[in-house]
């Protein structure tokens, strides 16, 4: 684990997650990464949208899953190289694409991100 506290691969604690996502009212924490969904007028904006991330992920060298379907982009952000952990590289990505979400047509939907748990075979089925 990186020490340095301004390192970009440096992991956050859930304190210093919970903070940054105050500063990313699109985005949230699910199982080690942040995550948004960004709904469009149309397909055609949501792709011009996704040239947007590209071009953003090139030039952080932080590269998010993105995931398009018709007029949503998901995307998730984590860092793989430190065991899939969110770090200030993560956050600095998730900003940036915040504020290119807020100069386009889209509208953030949290709630398109679902968690599904399955217990297969468990005593604990909790």
């Amino acid at each position: 684990m990186d020490l340095d506290k301004n390192s970009p691969t440096r992991v956050l604690s859930t304190y210093e997650v919970a903070r940054a996502l105050k500063e990313l009212p699109s985005w949230r924490e699910r199982h080690g990464a942040l995550v948004c969904a960004l709904e469009f007028p149309d397909s055609r904006e949501a792709v011009d949208f996704l040239a947007i991330v590209a071009e953003a992920a090139e030039r952080q060298g932080h590269h998010p899953d993105v995931d398009w379907r018709w007029n949503t982009i998901f995307l998730s952000t984590t860092s793989h190289d430190v065991g899939s952990e969110i770090t200030l590289r993560d956050v600095a990505l998730a900003t940036l694409l915040e504020f290119a979400a807020a100069d386009s047509s889209a509208v953030a939907a949290p709630q398109r991100h679902q968690d599904v748990h399955l217990g297969i075979d468990t005593r604990d089925p909790a």
